[in-house]
């Protein structure tokens, strides 16, 4: 929020030593096993570092290019996404399509992807996906999941900021409040850790179908209590990644409910399609989200299924 804050107004600014502190705050949270996301810190990083430069080189280019210059970057580097970040930049941080800023912030998402591409050559994500998919069952499905994962976004949502206004109701005490969460993170995560971290082996499990139908009932409702209090009483993260282990969960959920009706051939559609739609809902980046599902896959019919979803 205050990298679009700082993006839209002349007098907002981003400061470098809380932009580092927080990105610190959040590697350790996320490395502790706390339930929350990294993109966001990723997001705020690279809106930072692009605020930074404005700073010292202020003639080259105004500050909202330049911090969506860095927020690109930055998910172009999280997801090995460059189109994918361009189009996020435009389109969560600076609202508007601007044809003064599509060729630096290109030229910044394509360097990013290029550099990871040299520590993670195979790439992160969602590598051994199933593309062969049946379309119209699939389709068909994604009419329904996509009201059910805008359902769990509204729930998720209104459930953290609700939480957030009135947590002093908890404790008053930021050490207090703090210490609760990491009790109840131990206590949920002690029975079942596939809800703390980042959630990433959980989504690889998801798609390759290891949980029983009860199990991903279990998950996406844990993993949106427990994002809910670490995000509420003082842990550090964003909520992209807990999205989108929710919408493997509801799409997982979906696509279980689709063998029993005899629908085959849904492969990993669904499921992909819930993370789309999701988390789309809940950053307000519909077309980005599409996008990087379409570059992770390589697949046109899992991107036409997400496109379904995610409208």
């Amino acid at each position: 929020a205050d990298v679009i804050l700082a993006a839209h107004s002349s007098s907002a600014d981003l400061d470098t030593k809380t932009g580092l502190l927080s990105t610190f705050t959040a590697f350790v949270s996320a490395g502790g096993g706390a339930s929350v996301g990294q993109y966001g810190p990723l997001v705020h990083l690279g809106g930072t570092l692009g605020n930074f430069i404005n700073k010292k080189i202020p003639v080259l280019l105004s500050k909202d290019v330049f911090i969506g210059c860095g927020v690109a970057a930055a998910i172009s580097a999280g997801f090995n996404s460059p189109i994918g970040g361009i189009i996020f930049a435009h389109e969560a941080i600076l609202r508007h399509f601007s044809f003064k800023a599509i060729a630096p912030i290109a030229v910044s998402s394509v360097a990013s992807a290029t550099l990871t591409n040299v520590f993670f050559p195979s790439g992160i994500l969602f590598q051994n996906v199933s593309a062969n998919i049946a379309l119209v069952p699939a389709v068909s499905l994604s009419l329904i999941l996509g009201p059910l994962c805008a359902l769990c976004a509204v729930i998720f949502m209104r459930s953290l900021l609700y939480m957030q206004k009135n947590v002093n109701v908890i404790a008053r005490d930021e050490i207090t409040r703090i210490m609760l969460a990491a009790i109840f993170c131990g206590l949920i995560g002690g029975f079942f850790p596939e809800v703390l971290g980042l959630g990433g082996e959980t989504i690889e499990s998801i798609l390759q179908d290891r949980f029983t139908v009860l199990f991903l009932i279990l998950i996406l409702t844990l993993k949106l209590l427990v994002t809910v209090v670490c995000l509420s009483l003082g842990f550090f993260g964003g909520v992209f990644s807990p999205a989108l282990v929710l919408g493997a969960s509801v799409g997982g959920i979906v696509t279980y409910i689709g063998y029993l009706l005899g629908m085959e051939l849904l492969g990993d559609s669904l499921i992909l399609a819930g993370m789309a739609a999701l988390s789309a809902s809940v950053i307000g980046a519909p077309i980005a989200s599409i996008v990087i599902i379409f570059e992770l896959t390589h697949s046109y019919d899992l991107a036409f299924v997400s496109i379904i979803c995610v409208a």
